[in-house]
């Protein structure tokens, strides 16, 4: 890429030079997808080894340990904009 060229999915914002907005390109998912698609392919792996009983007791435990540290986040954003 030559100097001052703008590579696709960023733009600087109109009212503050500063600032760039960035875009995830169509281009850019199906990167992001062909990365990823060993380690999901991997993962699919690990859970197929799992009884259907074992998996809903991971779920719960994921989606307990998901709820508690967005609870925290949201508490720690609201202590630090408090003061």
């Amino acid at each position: 890429m030559g100097r001052g060229r703008t590579p696709r999915g960023r733009a600087r914002d109109a009212a503050d030079g500063r600032r760039v907005a960035l875009t995830a390109t169509t281009a850019h998912r199906q990167a992001l997808a062909d990365a990823m698609a060993p380690m999901l392919d991997a993962m699919d792996k690990v859970v197929a080894g799992f009884e259907q009983q074992e998996r809903d007791t991971i779920a719960r435990r994921l989606t307990g340990t998901v709820a508690v540290m967005r609870d925290a986040t949201l508490a720690l954003a609201t202590e630090n904009r408090d003061s």
